[in-house]
């Protein structure tokens, strides 16, 4: 039994590598203009190394997604690690092409990473991929589900995404596109915080078994509604509580040198903010 499980983990394990090297090839095919061992090892360019790593984190939570439910058997669980890794990779490129054309729409990404190099944004991508798998894990995980549900689980998140974020704006007390398009790693990094909050709520609703469109509808507005409220609330709260006198816009936005510490007091705050209303509901 024990040799039979080390062979199972070897097949998996093999299979993953492999969509990692075409998750590589693929994203080379989608970013020609990047040469990415250049930016890796040549340049040292800090901001793409984040991003990209932000890439593959997304792609292996979407492949974990697969592993969520009962096994079907060792081979059906290797087709399903390719036909949802597969799509994983796919959808991760289009998250990036929603985070250029909408989420940070007011600036190029490419420039921003490849030309300045800018942690900020590298940060912000990197947590728009990670979203993606997060969501994406939430809706493969479990039985019932298909292909269909999946892609269009991926949509609504994506929805939820640009809805938050544009509230986020509104409430930030400073203009987000501007900071992180001058480099500014704490804004990058509480808006990132955000990103990943919403994606874990959006997920909470989606995991486990399908039931239904109605059901899986109701969870996931409940989850929002209840993210609407409490994570503006969670920045007020921490801003009484632990700032008093100050606050993170100040901090973040009104400094010479940004306070790249309490961005990512905020960010985690937000995080953590999602993790209680998952545990609560």
């Amino acid at each position: 039994m024990l040799l039979d499980d080390i062979l199972t983990f070897c097949g998996y394990f093999i299979t993953f590598l492999i969509l990692v090297g075409e998750g590589k090839i693929i994203f080379g095919l989608f970013n020609r203009k990047i040469n990415i061992n250049s930016e890796l090892v040549d340049k040292d360019n800090t901001a793409f190394i984040i991003s990209y790593a932000g890439y593959f984190a997304g792609l292996v939570i979407t492949i974990a997604g697969v592993f969520m439910g009962p096994s079907a058997g060792f081979y059906e669980d290797i087709i399903d690690i390719v036909i949802y890794g597969n799509l994983g990779i796919v959808l991760l490129f289009l998250a990036s092409v929603v985070n250029d054309k909408i989420i940070l729409r007011k600036f190029s990404i490419y420039k921003e990473i490849i030309e300045d190099k800018s942690p900020a944004t590298g940060v912000v991508l990197a947590a728009s991929y990670i979203s993606s798998g997060i969501v994406l894990m939430g809706a493969i995980s479990g039985e019932g589900g298909n292909f269909l549900t999946a892609i269009i689980y991926w949509i609504v998140g994506q929805i939820a995404l640009i809805i938050f974020t544009l509230i986020y704006e509104k409430l930030a007390g400073f203009d987000v596109h501007k900071e992180i398009e001058r480099d500014n790693t704490a804004a990058g990094v509480a808006f990132a915080g955000i990103l990943v909050a919403v994606s874990l709520l959006v997920n909470e609703a989606l995991m486990g078994d399908f039931q239904s469109w109605i059901v899986t509808a109701e969870k996931i507005g409940t989850d929002l509604a209840l993210g609407a409220v409490f994570l503006p609330l969670t920045r007020f709260a921490l801003e009484k509580i632990l700032l008093r006198k100050r606050t993170f816009a100040q901090e973040i936005s009104q400094q010479t040198i940004p306070n790249i510490g309490l961005g990512i007091l905020e960010a985690v705050s937000y995080i953590l903010c999602a993790a209680i209303v998952i545990s609560s509901i």
